[in-house]
C-alpha cells in the first residue's frame, strides 16, 4: 500500500511538472506578464529595433537616391533637355530626332567649357565610347556587344556615321540598345572640389518605332589634381576679392556696359577730331561716302590714315575682347559666388540629414547591444545552471553508486567478498578525480564470461525471468520437505528481510534517478545555445558592425565637405541583413501562439532550410552537369552564354518559369532528338523533385503539428484532472469543518445537560435518603427469607458451571490453535511477497545499472565484467531467498504437526 501511494505520489508530480512546463512553454509574453509579473522587455526591445532599422533603411535609402538624382537630373537637363524632375525618359519616334539629339550631344562635349558654369581641365584625357547590343541571336557572339572608341572632335562615325540618316535607320534596325559612354570627365566645383564623372547615356530601340534615352551618371572624387590649379590659385584670390567689392552692387552688367561705351566713345571722339571726321561716323561709312576726299590726299597721308584705321580695328577688336572677358569673368564670380551660398544650404540640408541618419545609427547601435546584452546574460545563466546541474549529478551518482555498493556488500557472501575491494577503490578515486566510477573484475569472471556468446547471457537472463513467474509455486512445493527448523529463529530471519526491504525501497529511488540521469543526457540539449539565441546574436552583431561603419562614414563625408559617393556595397549588405534579421527574430515571440495552426510557417521554414541544404549537396552535381552540357550545345543562345547564365536558366526552368521561352530558344539553333531528350530529361527530373521535396517537407511539419494537439490534448487532459481533484479536496474539507462544527456542539449540550443534574441531586438529596431507608429495611426483611431459599439452588447450579467452564476451556484452546496457525501462514505469504519484491527490485536495478555503465561510457570488456558480477549476485540472492523459504516452510508444517496431535489428545 505504501509503495502504491508513492507511486501515485510520483506519477502526481510528474503530472504537475508537466502541466508546469507545457505552460511556461506555451505562455503569450503579456501572460507571462499577468501571471508571473514579468515585463516582457526583449519584446518591447525587438520591436523598436525592427523599427528603428526600418527607418535606418529607408532614410540612407532616400538620402544616397536623392544626391544621385540631383546628379542625374543635371546632365538630363543638360543631355536630353528633360525638365521634368518626374520623367525619367524622352521619347524618338523618328531616326532625325535621334540624329538631333546625337549631333547636340557631340557639340556639347566638343566645347563643353562654353557650355557649362563649371570648369572642366584637361578634357583631351576624356574617354567617349560606344556600346551595341545587337538583338539577333544568330549573329555572332563577338558582335553582341561591340565596343567602339569614339573620338570627339570628329563625331560618332563607327559603326554608323551619324551624318547618315540612313545608315543610322539600318543601324536601328538591327541593334536592341547602345549606350553612349562619357569615361573620366574631370570637373572644379568651387565648393565640391575636383570631381570625376561617369555618364551612360542609354538609347534602347522597342517596337521598331520608339527609341527611349535615358542617363545615368556617377562621380568620384579625383585624387589626381590638374597642373593648371596651382596657376589659376592666384586668379582665384582676386576674384574673390573682386566679389566682395560687386557684391553690393545690384546692375554690376548694365553699369560695366555704360562704362565700356564711354571708354569707346572718347576713343573714337579723339579719332574723329584728328582727322576732321564729323557726327562721329564709323570709318567704313567714311570710305563710302567721301570717296572724293580720300582720293584728295597724298600717298603718305593715305598711308597715315590706313595706319590709323588698323590700329582703330585692332583697338576694338581688343574692346570687344575685353568687354567680353571683364563681363564674363565678373559675372562668372558673381554666379559662383551665388553658387557658393546656394551650394552651402545645400550642404547645410545634407549636414542635418547626415545628423538624422546618424542619430538613428546610435539609436540602432543601443538597441542591438542592450538585446545582446540579453542573450549573453541568457548564455552565462544558461551555463551556470547547467554546470550546476551537472555537479549535483555527480554528487548524486556517488551517492547512489555508495547505496548499490553497500547493497552487494551484504548480498555477497564471504566468498565473492574479495572480488568487491576493487569496486571500492575505484569509487574512493573516482571521488578524488571528480569522475564518474570505472568498474573491474577479476581476470577469472572475465575468462567465464570470454567463454560464453552474448545470446547465450540473453537466454539466461529470459530464463531467469521466466522463473520467477513460477519461483511462488517452487517455494510452496519445497517449504514442505524439512518439517524440522525452529519457529523463533524464521521469525527473526522474516524481520531481516522486511528491514532488507524497507533499505532497498530508500536506494530504489537513487538506482531510478541514475537511470533518468542517463536518459536526460543522452536526450539532453544546451537551451543556452539554442537557434534563436544564435541567430538574434549573430543580426545584433550585424546591426552594430553596419551602425558604427555608416556613422563613420558619414562623419567623414561631414568633415571633408565632399557628397561624392563612395562604394558602399559592403555597407548597404550589412544594413539589408541587419534590418532582415530583426524582423526574422519577432518569430521567435510568434511562436508562444496558442493556436499552433497559425504557426505552420515557422515549423515549415526550419524542416524547408534543413531539407533544402541537404538536397543542394546532393543535386548540386547533377545540376553543374546540366549547365555545363547546356553551354556547350546551346553555346549561341542568349539563355546559355556562359556558365552563370546557364544556371540561371536552369534554375528558372528548376522551378517552373520560362520554360517555353527556353524550349523555343533551342529549337531555333536546332531540332536534334539528342537537344529535345535533354529538355525534357531535365524539366521532368528536376520539376519532379522539387515537388516531391516540398511535399515531403509539408508532411513532415504535419506530424510535428500532430504531435504538438497531442501534448495540448494531454495538457487539457492533465487539467481536467487536476481541477476535478481540487474540487474532491475542497468537498472532503467542507465535511470535515461541518463534522468538527457538530461535534463541539454535541460537547457543550453535554456540558450543559451535566450542571443541570448536579443543581437537581443536591435539592432532592434528602428526600431520597428518607425513601432508600425504608425501602431497604423492606428488602432485608424479604431477602432473609429468599436466602436460604437461593442457596439451594446456588448449590445445584454451582455443579453445572464447572462443566460449563471445562467444556469451555477446549474451546479456546482450540481457537488459538487456530490463530496460530492463522499467523504462521500470514508470515509465511509475507515473506513470500518480500522475496518476489526483492527481486523484482533487483531485476529493475540491474536494467538501471546497465544503463548506468552506458551512461559512464565504459568500455565493452568492463561491461561484460560488470554484468557477470551482477548475474553471480541475483544467484546468489536466489539461493539464499530459497534456502530461506524452505525453512519457513519446516516451520509451517511442525506447527501442523503439533496442532494434529493436540487435536488427537483431545479427542
Amino acid at each position: 500500500m505504501n509503495q502504491q501511494n508513492n507511486n501515485l505520489e510520483k506519477k502526481d508530480e510528474e503530472e504537475q511538472q508537466f502541466i508546469e512546463y507545457y505552460e511556461t512553454k506555451n505562455l503569450d509574453p503579456f501572460e507571462k506578464y499577468q501571471k508571473k509579473n514579468v515585463f516582457p522587455k526583449r519584446l518591447v526591445l525587438q520591436v523598436l529595433l525592427v523599427i528603428f532599422t526600418t527607418l535606418q533603411v529607408k532614410y540612407y535609402g532616400i538620402y544616397q537616391k536623392d544626391y544621385r538624382r540631383f546628379n542625374i537630373n543635371m546632365w538630363e537637363d543638360l543631355l536630353l533637355e528633360i525638365d521634368d524632375e518626374e520623367q525619367v525618359r524622352q521619347e524618338f519616334y523618328t531616326v532625325s530626332a535621334v540624329s538631333e539629339n546625337l549631333h547636340t550631344m557631340v557639340s556639347f562635349f566638343q566645347d563643353i567649357n562654353d557650355n557649362v558654369i563649371f570648369t572642366v581641365l584637361e578634357p583631351e584625357k576624356t574617354n567617349y565610347y560606344l556600346f551595341s547590343y545587337y538583338e539577333n541571336l544568330k549573329q555572332d557572339k563577338i558582335l553582341k556587344n561591340l565596343k567602339v572608341e569614339i573620338d570627339i572632335d570628329q563625331g560618332i562615325l563607327q559603326p554608323f556615321d551619324y551624318n547618315n540618316l540612313e545608315e543610322l535607320k539600318q543601324y536601328l534596325i538591327g541593334v536592341q540598345r547602345f549606350t553612349f559612354y562619357v569615361n573620366n570627365l574631370h570637373s572644379k566645383f568651387p565648393v565640391l572640389g575636383h570631381i570625376c564623372w561617369d555618364i551612360q547615356v542609354h538609347y534602347s530601340v522597342e517596337s521598331d518605332f520608339i527609341v527611349y534615352a535615358s542617363i545615368d551618371a556617377t562621380q568620384i572624387q579625383c585624387l589626381e589634381m590638374s597642373e593648371n590649379e596651382d596657376n589659376t590659385d592666384e586668379d582665384d584670390d582676386q576674384d574673390g576679392e573682386q566679389i566682395q567689392e560687386i557684391k553690393s552692387r545690384r546692375n554690376l552688367i548694365s553699369d560695366l556696359h555704360e562704362i565700356n561705351q564711354y571708354k569707346l566713345h572718347s576713343k573714337q571722339q579723339k579719332i574723329n577730331q584728328k582727322f576732321h571726321i564729323k557726327n562721329n561716323k564709323p570709318i567704313k561709312e567714311i570710305d563710302d561716302q567721301h570717296n572724293h576726299y580720300f582720293d584728295k590726299l597724298t600717298s603718305q597721308q593715305q598711308y597715315e590714315l590706313l595706319k590709323e584705321y588698323e590700329n582703330f580695328q585692332k583697338l576694338e577688336e581688343k574692346k570687344i575682347n575685353y568687354e567680353k572677358q571683364f563681363i564674363n569673368k565678373r559675372v562668372l564670380n558673381i554666379v559662383n559666388y551665388v553658387q557658393q551660398e546656394s551650394e552651402s544650404e545645400i550642404t547645410s540640408k545634407s549636414y542635418q540629414g547626415q545628423s538624422d541618419l546618424i542619430m538613428l545609427n546610435i539609436i540602432v547601435i543601443i538597441l542591438a547591444l542592450v538585446v545582446f546584452i540579453f542573450h549573453f546574460n541568457r548564455i552565462y545563466k544558461g551555463v551556470k545552471n547547467y554546470l550546476g546541474l551537472q555537479e549535483v549529478r555527480k554528487q548524486k551518482v556517488m551517492q547512489a553508486l555508495k547505496k548499490v555498493k553497500a547493497l552487494l556488500k551484504k548480498s555477497d557472501d564471504k566468498q565473492n567478498g574479495s572480488k568487491y575491494s576493487k569496486f571500492e577503490e575505484v569509487v574512493e578515486e573516482a571521488k578524488n578525480q571528480n569522475q564518474a566510477p570505472q568498474l573491474s573484475i577479476n581476470q577469472d569472471d572475465e575468462q567465464e564470461f570470454d567463454e560464453q556468446p552474448e545470446k547465450e547471457q540473453k537466454d539466461k537472463s529470459s530464463k531467469k525471468i521466466n522463473k520467477q513467474e513460477t519461483f511462488s509455486e517452487i517455494q510452496l512445493q519445497e517449504i514442505k520437505k524439512d518439517p524440522k527448523q525452529d519457529l523463533s529463529k524464521k521469525q527473526e530471519k522474516v524481520q531481516q528481510y522486511q528491514e532488507n526491504n524497507k533499505k532497498t525501497q530508500e536506494y530504489q529511488e537513487e538506482v531510478k534517478y541514475l537511470g533518468q540521469v542517463h536518459l536526460e543526457n543522452k536526450n539532453s540539449t544546451y537551451p543556452f545555445l539554442s537557434f534563436w539565441v544564435i541567430f538574434n546574436s549573430s543580426g545584433n552583431f550585424i546591426q552594430i558592425m553596419c551602425s558604427i561603419s555608416l556613422s563613420f562614414n558619414q562623419i567623414s563625408q561631414t568633415l571633408s565637405d565632399s557628397n561624392t559617393e563612395s562604394d558602399d556595397t559592403f555597407r548597404e549588405l550589412l544594413l539589408g541583413l541587419g534590418c532582415a534579421f530583426a524582423w526574422i527574430s519577432l518569430s521567435e515571440f510568434l511562436e508562444t501562439l496558442r493556436d499552433r495552426r497559425h504557426d505552420i510557417f515557422s515549423y515549415l521554414m526550419k524542416n524547408l532550410l534543413k531539407a533544402w541544404f541537404y538536397n543542394l549537396v546532393t543535386v548540386f552535381p547533377v545540376f553543374m552537369a546540366y549547365t555545363i552540357i547546356g553551354t556547350a550545345f546551346y553555346w549561341k543562345s542568349d539563355f546559355f552564354e556562359n556558365l552563370t547564365t546557364s544556371a540561371i536558366t536552369l534554375f528558372s526552368i528548376y522551378h517552373g518559369d520560362m520554360i517555353s521561352d527556353f524550349m523555343y530558344s533551342v529549337t531555333d539553333i536546332t531540332e536534334s532528338p539528342l537537344h529535345s531528350l535533354y529538355i525534357i530529361s531535365f524539366t521532368m527530373l528536376f520539376a519532379m523533385f522539387v515537388y516531391n521535396m516540398f511535399t515531403s517537407v509539408i508532411g513532415e511539419t504535419r506530424e510535428q503539428l500532430i504531435k504538438l494537439r497531442d501534448e495540448e490534448r494531454k495538457y487539457k487532459k492533465l487539467k481536467e484532472k487536476q481541477m476535478r481533484k481540487l474540487k474532491k479536496k475542497q468537498k472532503l474539507r467542507v465535511q470535515q469543518s461541518i463534522v468538527t462544527i457538530q461535534e463541539g456542539n454535541e460537547s457543550e449540550e453535554e456540558d450543559d445537560s451535566s450542571d443541570s443534574d448536579k443543581f437537581e441531586d443536591k435539592n432532592q438529596k434528602e428526600q431520597r435518603k428518607s425513601l432508600l431507608q425504608q425501602k431497604q429495611q423492606q428488602q432485608d426483611a424479604d431477602l432473609k427469607g429468599q436466602d436460604k431459599r437461593l442457596e439451594s439452588i446456588i448449590r445445584d447450579k454451582k455443579d453445572d458451571q464447572k462443566i460449563k467452564r471445562q467444556e469451555s476451556e477446549k474451546i479456546k484452546q482450540k481457537i488459538e490453535m487456530q490463530q496460530e496457525e492463522d499467523t504462521v501462514y500470514e508470515k509465511l505469504c509475507d515473506n513470500l511477497e518480500t522475496k518476489q519484491i526483492t527481486m523484482e527490485i533487483l531485476l529493475k536495478e540491474f536494467d538501471q545499472i546497465q544503463n548506468l555503465m552506458d551512461h559512464l561510457n565504459l568500455k565493452k570488456e568492463e561491461k561484460q565484467k560488470m554484468y557477470i558480477k551482477i548475474i553471480k549476485h541475483l544467484e546468489n540472492f536466489q539461493e539464499q531467498v530459497e534456502i530461506e523459504l524452505k525453512e519457513s516452510g519446516n516451520i509451517l508444517l511442525e506447527q501442523e504437526q503439533l496442532i494434529k496431535n493436540q487435536r488427537i489428545i483431545d479427542e
